[in-house]
Order: structure tokens, then C-alpha cells, then sequence
């Protein structure tokens, strides 16, 4: 198998899974890498999820080394519109599930957990957004007139300035005062 024909395969198994990612739960296997350079089978399951509370929509991507169980060799061979690879995939899915079962772990009670998580997420970016504008709208709000600057009391009330009031440079403080 040349350069090639492994990029094409390769482009193969990203379609199948770009295809799996518009289901609500797909599953695909790619050829990955670590970050050491290292290649390596992997079983991806995307599932697309609504959170309860907000209707907010997320994804959740696990991943799972299955280069034990699926060669490198054998997902090249099998990437392409007649090698199998619809088999290939639907093989390990099933052995992936079974395996989680027998640990005792079924994917049905994996959404409470990922819809608590979605939901402390983005409550707390939205706690941050909230901040960050109310940090800016502060910013920007006028500030209260230091008690150290000039009055000229023909235009106050007791009530404070009346409308048309002069502004004044306290030379002292060297702030913008209305009086």
C-alpha cells in the first residue's frame, strides 16, 4: 500500500466518522496519534445530547485505544468503500459494548453525569460573562464627585446641583467637579 492509497483510506475513515457525528450517538474508528508520534487505533463515540434544564444542545466525544483488538494494518485494509469497514466498525462497537457491561458500566446511565457536568459549565461561563460585563459597565458608570472639590452655592439646593450647573477643575485634586 503506497502513500497514496493510505492518505485516501485515511480520508476514508474521516468521512465515516463526519457521517457518524450526525447521528444522536455514532461510532467510528481512526487512525490517530499521540502526542509522542505514537499511532493508534481508536474507537470514538460521539454522542449529541440536549441538556434537560437549558434545551442547550452539546456533544460528548469519548475515546478509546482498541489497537489491541483492531491492528493498524487491519483498519487501513478495511477503509475503503468494498474492504469491509462497515463490518470492522460494527465488530468493535459490539465488543466495546460488551465490554463496558461486564464492567458493570451501562452507556444509558452515562447522560445524568454529562448533563450535570453541561450544566455547571455553563453556568459558570455564564457567571463569568456576567461579570465581565458588570466589571466594564462599571468601568464606564459616572464616578461620585469628591467631597474636596469646589461648590459655588448659588447653584445648589439642598437637594444638590440644579440642571445648568458649571463644572469646575478642583487645581487641588485636579478632578472634574460639578457645582
Amino acid at each position: 500500500m503506497g502513500i497514496r492509497e493510505i492518505e485516501e483510506r485515511l480520508q476514508f475513515t474521516h468521512r465515516y466518522f463526519v457521517k457518524q457525528a450526525t447521528e444522536q450517538v455514532g461510532f467510528a474508528l481512526r487512525l490517530v496519534c499521540k502526542g509522542s508520534g505514537t499511532l493508534f487505533v481508536c474507537a470514538v463515540t460521539l454522542m449529541s445530547c440536549t441538556e434537560q434544564i437549558t434545551g442547550w444542545q452539546y456533544s460528548t466525544l469519548l475515546q478509546m485505544d482498541v489497537t489491541k483488538q483492531v491492528a493498524i494494518t487491519q483498519l487501513l485494509e478495511a477503509a475503503c468503500p468494498t474492504g469491509g469497514f462497515d463490518q470492522l466498525v460494527q465488530e468493535s462497537h459490539l465488543r466495546m459494548l460488551q465490554r463496558f457491561e461486564s464492567s458493570g458500566v451501562r452507556l444509558s446511565d452515562a447522560a445524568p453525569p454529562f448533563q450535570q457536568e453541561a450544566l455547571e459549565r455553563w453556568t459558570g461561563q455564564l457567571m463569568d460573562v456576567v461579570r465581565h460585563d458588570q466589571s466594564r459597565a462599571a468601568a464606564k458608570a459616572p464616578r461620585a464627585v469628591a467631597p474636596s472639590c469646589e461648590s459655588d452655592a448659588s447653584q445648589s439646593t439642598s437637594a444638590g446641583p440644579r440642571f445648568g450647573h458649571v463644572v469646575k477643575r478642583s487645581e487641588r485634586d485636579k478632578q472634574l467637579c460639578f457645582s
